[in-house]
């Protein structure tokens, strides 16, 4: 059971739970867009190719914040893919973490079978994920698809063509997905089509609830993150993100890019270990 958790002080009453991609850890093509001095130092290789990097300064401070708080990493990556990232698998491993947009929580790298088991019975009320990949290739866009990606079981996601996205309404496409309670959400170059019942928050909440934690800080740029950014204490999104389009009022850095990064730690730092400042 997750409430077995112990640590010394106040480490599992508050929580700095953030989005990785373009978040925390970036791309080349990232570093080229946002060009910065920072320095950077390389923490992931996939078959030889070196694909992400984060500033010296942000490691820093998410060391600084994992010696006092809990750090949780939140992303849609699959539990592979986050294995890769060598950072937190060897100087940096963080107790908890969240892959598959919520559907998986690992604890100390194994995930957590309870929550596994709750994801299973709530998508039973759900359209199956082979019922809507079938139901998909129906859409306009589907002569556009590139490549078809399943992530974990859970869930799927289009690469599409890029010079699609000014032909197509993304409200028609989310509509689709309402209609059979699924969330289709367009980042880039990728449709994600995900079971209402899988977010980030959900599985963020259930460690809250579990390990009664009473502040979290979070961040996150993508549409995939807004449940993630809006039910914190504090959420942050970088200048970058994709998040800063939506309607919502929601707290941005100054600096896009690498610089984000340090700008998002440096506020969960000041959020979460300074007891004068107040998350509200």
């Amino acid at each position: 059971m997750l409430r077995n958790h112990q640590t010394i002080g106040e480490k599992t009453m508050k929580a700095f739970a953030s989005d990785l991609d373009r978040t925390l850890i970036f791309s080349k093509k990232m570093l080229e867009q946002f060009p910065s001095q920072e320095p950077v130092e390389l923490v992931e290789r996939y078959e030889g190719k070196e694909l992400s990097y984060i500033s010296t300064k942000t490691k820093e401070h998410l060391l600084q914040l994992k010696n006092e708080v809990c750090f949780l990493p939140v992303t849609t990556r699959t539990t592979a893919q986050y294995r890769r990232i060598d950072l937190f698998q060897h100087e940096i491993k963080p107790e908890f973490a969240i892959t598959a947009n919520g559907a998986v929580i690992l604890k100390n790298n194994h995930e957590v079978a309870e929550w596994s088991e709750k994801m299973r019975k709530d998508l039973t009320s759900l359209p199956s994920l082979q019922e809507v990949m079938q139901e998909a290739e129906a859409l306009p866009i589907y002569d556009s698809v590139k490549k078809v990606r399943v992530v974990e079981n859970y869930f799927f996601y289009y690469i599409v063509d890029p010079t699609i996205i000014n032909h197509v309404d993304p409200q028609t496409l989310q509509a689709w997905g309402r209609a059979r309670r699924w969330q289709v959400s367009w980042q880039g170059r990728k449709i994600y089509f995900i079971p209402e019942v899988i977010n980030k928050w959900r599985a963020v909440q259930y460690l809250k609830e579990q390990l009664g934690w009473t502040a979290i800080v979070s961040a996150g740029d993508s549409y995939l993150d807004q449940p993630l950014v809006q039910n914190a204490d504090r959420g942050i999104v970088p200048k970058h993100g994709e998040l800063l389009n939506s309607q919502m009022q929601l707290s941005s850095t100054r600096c896009p890019g690498i610089k984000a990064s340090i700008e998002i730690t440096k506020q969960a730092i000041e959020g979460l270990l300074k007891k004068e400042v107040d998350l509200t």
